[in-house]
């Protein structure tokens, strides 16, 4: 196992070296000790990433989540590291993201903000760093981009029809935009040649400047402390708009 402090850098866009937050590494080494135990010779990497390896990880609202990385498909490891994770799980673990290096390869196309997005935020711990080099198509980043927006706006306005102003469902509306709107940004940010890794609230602050406007309902959507509220959605809501609008002609 490599050292869970170290970060190499990619050849196309230098990383910033990360590590793995002090609470976490424990639970994470116990479990890549079960995963490298069940799944032995047929295991090609291991990576954490998300907050998990950031300064802002709060046991509160975040679980560490893993990347393994396989030669081939394995239900019988599958089980066995199913059988043998349990507690991890219940100490934070969130089921593994478990892919061969074949598939890996093939979805950077299909994916590319949920692999932009762990690309900047990860520690490779096991085997080779298969993430530290890969690069995105522009169209690619740009049509995710697009897709994204649309669907966030319809499940927001489905979710205020059915949440009939009730404080807890709007709370939860936010919750679920969280992921999609900072991967969403990211891509902004991307789009425009800006390839830092930016956390969550910095990232809306520098899109604000790219933009050239305010969004005030993406900072409060995306900070845990921030205004949950029906306003903030609204708010978010006329941003989306903006947004779209500008993927539309970039």
């Amino acid at each position: 196992m490599q050292d869970p402090n170290s970060q190499p850098s990619s050849s196309h866009h230098p990383l910033p070296r990360r590590q793995i937050a002090l609470q976490c590494r424990p639970v994470v080494n116990r479990f890549v000790r079960k995963v490298q135990d069940d799944l032995s010779d047929n295991l090609v990497a291991v990576a954490v990433y998300g907050p998990a390896v950031t300064e802002i990880y709060d046991v509160r609202y975040h679980r560490v989540h893993v990347l393994i990385v396989t030669n081939q498909r394995d239900v019988n490891g599958l089980l066995a590291l199913g059988a043998s994770s349990g507690q991890a799980i219940q100490e934070g673990i969130a089921p593994p993201l478990i892919l061969t290096e074949k598939a890996l390869t093939a979805s950077f196309d299909v994916f590319p903000l949920e692999w932009l997005d762990i690309h900047q935020f990860h520690v490779n711990l096991v085997g080779e760093d298969k993430l530290a080099t890969v690069d995105f198509d522009h169209s690619d980043v740009r049509l995710q981009c697009e897709r994204d927006l649309r669907t966030l706006d319809i499940q927001i306005q489905r979710g205020i029809l059915a949440s009939r102003g009730n404080r807890k469902r709007v709370e939860r509306i936010e919750d679920a935009s969280q992921d999609t709107l900072v991967r969403v940004l990211r891509g902004i940010a991307w789009l425009t040649g800006d390839r830092k890794a930016y956390l969550p609230l910095p990232l809306v602050q520098r899109c604000e400047v790219l933009l050239g406007k305010s969004l005030p309902g993406c900072r409060q959507s995306i900070d845990h402390e921030g205004r949950h509220d029906l306003q903030t959605l609204g708010q978010l809501l006329d941003e989306l708009g903006h947004l779209a609008g500008w993927i539309d002609v970039v």
